[in-house]
């Protein structure tokens, strides 16, 4: 009776790959120009340009301008700009604050929901 070997795991699809392709370039991205901040936001926004093109107009997710389809994942250019803004401004927030924030606000989805009945 043979012996029936464990088979690897095995990539579900072509977004796993893309996915993790993603991670890998973004996180060589952000170690590597950690100390270049504009270097970084530069190769950041341009590992994103090339959504600008690579849009299908048969995506209901793309964006269409003047009849020429944007890739949706344009949008991870938003988010440069909580990336890379300085974060030393000398603001003293409580560490207590925090702490109360998370509860504070999942009870104020939770009433919204409750108000929606969602």
């Amino acid at each position: 009776m043979p012996t029936e070997q464990a088979a690897a795991p095995k990539l579900k699809t072509n977004l796993d790959t893309d996915l993790l392709r993603l991670i890998a370039i973004l996180m060589l991205i952000f170690y590597l120009c950690r100390n270049r901040p504009a270097l970084g936001a530069g190769l950041y926004i341009l590992y994103w340009l090339p959504a600008l093109w690579n849009g299908y107009l048969e995506d209901p997710k793309s964006l269409l301008v003047a009849g020429h389809a944007i890739d949706w994942t344009i949008f991870g250019l938003l988010s440069v700009f909580p990336i890379y803004l300085p974060t030393h401004t000398g603001i003293k927030i409580p560490k207590l604050f925090f702490y109360g924030f998370y509860p504070v606000h999942l009870a104020a989805i939770g009433v919204v929901r409750l108000i929606l009945n969602v």
